[in-house]
């Protein structure tokens, strides 16, 4: 339960978009949406359900989206 965002030689911008998108991931978590997941090369693009919460964390992150609209 820990949140690593790389700082150095990035936009502050950027950083805190990153910060914002790993909030999403954070709240899928929360709501059980991430449960039972594995990890490994390639895993976000091989799942449909896993390329769908990148995709809401791409726009609930960068704003495009509020919270409550999913």
């Amino acid at each position: 339960m820990r949140i690593t965002i790389f700082v150095d030689k990035r936009h502050a911008k950027d950083i805190l978009r990153s910060l914002s998108h790993e909030l999403v991931h954070h709240k899928q978590n929360c709501e059980g949406k991430l449960a039972n997941m594995k990890a490994g090369e390639g895993y976000a693009q091989k799942s449909p359900h896993l390329r769908n919460m990148e995709a809401e964390a791409y726009l609930l992150g960068n704003g495009f989206l509020r919270f409550g609209s999913l």
